[in-house]
Order: C-alpha cells, then structure tokens, then sequence
C-alpha cells in the first residue's frame, strides 16, 4: 500500500474512534437514548464508508481499514470495562449484536463487488446507513404495531420508514446520476426498497448489517440492465407475494419476520427459477 492509502486509512480510523467517545459525550449531554446514540456512530460510520469511492481506487485499502475497525470493536466489545466505557455508544442496548463487527466487512465486501461502479457502491451503503438509522429511530420512538423478529421485535412503523428512506437512497441516485431514466429508477427504487425493508424486517441480532448491503448489492446489480415489463413485472410478483402471505399470517404460526422471509423466499424462488417455483408443493 501506498503512503497516500495508509494516510487514508488513519485518517478513516481517526474519526471513528474519535466519534465514539464523543457521540457518547453528547449522548450524556443531551440525554439521548441508547438507540440514538448506537445509530448515530451508524451514521458516522455509513457516510464516511460512502466517500470511499473518492478516496481509494482499490479494494485492498479498504479491506485493512476494515480489519483495524473491526479488531478493536471486537476487543471492545469482549471486555466488559470497555464496553461500559467507551464503546456504551454502541453496547448500551439491552438485546445482543453483532452489528457493529459485521458493519466493516460488509461495507469491503460491497466496496470489493461493485469493481469501481459508484452506483452498486453507494446505493446499498446508503441503504445501510440512512434507512436503517430511519427505520430504527422511528420504531423506536413512535412505533406502536410490533411484530417479532428473531428473539426481539420490531415495528410496522418502523419498516414503513425504512421502505420510504430505502426508496429516496436508490431513486435519487439513479436519477440524478442519469445512470437510467427516470422510469426505471422508479421501479428500481420500489422493488429495492421493499427487497430492503424485507430482508430487514427478518435480521435479527444486528445481522442486517451484512445481509442489507450485499443483498442490495446483487438485487440491484440485476435490476438495472433489465427493460421496463421485467422491471414491472417483478414489482407485481413481489406485491402479490406480500399480499399473499400477510393475509394468511392469521393462520400461520410463523412470526412477522418469519413471514417477511418467506416472501423473500418466494420470490427468489419466482425470479430466478420459475413462477411456478413460488408456488407452494
């Protein structure tokens, strides 16, 4: 690696354990939330990984920053007096996970996968980091409609919020950057935003970190070659599968994120296979 690489790496490094403590700080100050304060350090860390592509050229860089960020929130998170301290930022919730340690990772794999093609990039990480911040944030707050997912619960309201950021991070890009028409990022959008507020829906233990980004990833490395009727097309399976499925929940025993997988279950099944695949045996 180069000097001008590893400067990049510090100076990535910097900030995000210069932001910890003072998010924390702040955090106190105000008297925040321990959920604002975890998705805060989520922000911080989700836009400074989205000007990546202006600052490395490869993967390699990226992958290091990756490893530095990942080791030291790993320790931080297996000795309890860090935990407490420092790291409260992010441990201050009640339920485990894992979603600070698979954050790094997902954004290199992504980073590595998108081959310099800003779009594949910046989509899924904005969709990491400003809807998933949104989602929470709101479900925190406001949410009333909770439905389980894994061992906790998360909101209708929540997920309807998460579906709308998750829509204005992939359609604004793909119709400013002009990388389509604006039609296409319509439907791009809607199928990528339902996708995304899906497979949300259903991670559980801050898996969401991982399966979001490189999940949007392939989804919209499919979506953007194809014409306007596959576009439509699929938006109609997925809506019909959603339908199906939520207005059968009440005789099912499967939970709400259960359901949600089973939709993204079914529509994998009708997309890359066969309609017939969705259908039940």
């Amino acid at each position: 690696m180069s000097a001008r690489e590893w400067l990049a790496v510090a100076s990535v490094v910097g900030c995000l354990f210069l932001g910890m403590p003072l998010i924390r700080l702040l955090a106190r100050r105000f008297g925040a939330s321990p959920e604002v304060a975890r998705k805060s350090i989520h922000v911080v860390m989700g836009l400074s990984c989205a000007a990546f592509p202006w600052i490395f050229d490869r993967a390699l860089p990226v992958w290091v920053l990756a490893a530095i960020a990942t080791v030291p929130l790993g320790i931080i998170r297996m000795l309890p007096a860090l935990k407490s301290g420092v790291g409260s930022a992010l441990h201050g919730i009640e339920r485990p996970s894992y979603g600070e340690v698979l954050f790094a990772p997902a954004v290199a794999a992504v980073f590595t996968l998108a081959a310099g093609d800003l779009y594949l990039y910046l989509i899924p990480i904005l969709i990491l980091t400003i809807a998933d911040a949104a989602g929470a944030l709101v479900g925190t707050r406001w949410g009333k409609l909770r439905y389980g997912s894994g061992d906790g619960f998360k909101t209708v309201e929540g997920s309807i919020i998460f579906g709308c950021t998750a829509f204005l991070c992939a359609f604004l890009p793909l119709l400013w950057g002009g990388r389509v028409d604006a039609m296409h990022a319509l439907w791009i959008g809607l199928i990528l935003a339902l996708l995304a507020m899906m497979a949300e829906g259903f991670s559980d233990r801050g898996f969401d970190n991982l399966v979001i980004p490189v999940g949007c990833f392939f989804m919209l490395e499919k979506l953007m070659p194809l014409e306007m009727p596959s576009l439509v097309g699929r938006f109609v399976v997925l809506v019909l599968l959603l339908v199906l499925v939520l207005t059968g929940s009440r005789w099912s025993t499967l939970n709400g994120g259960a359901l949600l997988g089973s939709v993204l279950l079914g529509y994998g099944c009708a997309v890359i296979g066969d309609w017939r695949f969705a259908l039940p045996p």
